[in-house]
C-alpha cells in the first residue's frame, strides 16, 4: 500500500507541474521577460556596431589625412627627381584614394545592413509581444 500511495503523490505532482505550464499569466510573464532580454540584446548589438563603425571611420579619416599630407609634401618638392617620379606618385595616390572610396562605400553598406537588421529584429521582438490570451 505504501507503493500505491507514492504513485499517487508522484502523479499529483505531475498534474500540478502540467497546470503550471499552461498558466496564461506565467506564460505572459515569461514572454515579457523574453521580450526584455531580446530588446537588451538588440541594444547591445547596436552599441557594438556603432563602436565598430566609429573605429572604421577613424581609420578612414587617418588614412585620408596621411594621404593629403603626403600629397602636399610631394607637391612642395622642387627637385628634378621628385618632379620626374610625380606621375608614378600621382597614380599611387589616386590608387589609394580609390581604395579609401571603396572602404567608405563598404562602411556605408555595413551601416545600411546593420540598420535594416536592427529594424527587422525590433519588428520581430515587437510582433511577439502582442500575445492574445484566451480563457
Amino acid at each position: 500500500m505504501a507503493d500505491q500511495k507514492m504513485e499517487i503523490d508522484v502523479n499529483e505532482k505531475r498534474e500540478i507541474d502540467l497546470n503550471k505550464e499552461f498558466d496564461p499569466i506565467e506564460k505572459i510573464v515569461s514572454l515579457e521577460r523574453e521580450n526584455d532580454l531580446l530588446l537588451r540584446k538588440v541594444e547591445n548589438l547596436e552599441a557594438t556596431q556603432k563602436v565598430e563603425i566609429e573605429v572604421k571611420e577613424t581609420e578612414i579619416r587617418a588614412l585620408k589625412q596621411k594621404l593629403e599630407e603626403q600629397e602636399k609634401r610631394w607637391k612642395n618638392r622642387q627637385d628634378f627627381f621628385a618632379w620626374r617620379s610625380m606621375s608614378w606618385r600621382k597614380g599611387r595616390v589616386k590608387e589609394l584614394l580609390n581604395k579609401i572610396s571603396e572602404l567608405e562605400n563598404k562602411l556605408k553598406s555595413m551601416e545600411d545592413a546593420i540598420s535594416q537588421k536592427v529594424v527587422g529584429e525590433k519588428e520581430q521582438v515587437g510582433g511577439s509581444s502582442g500575445v492574445k490570451v484566451e480563457d
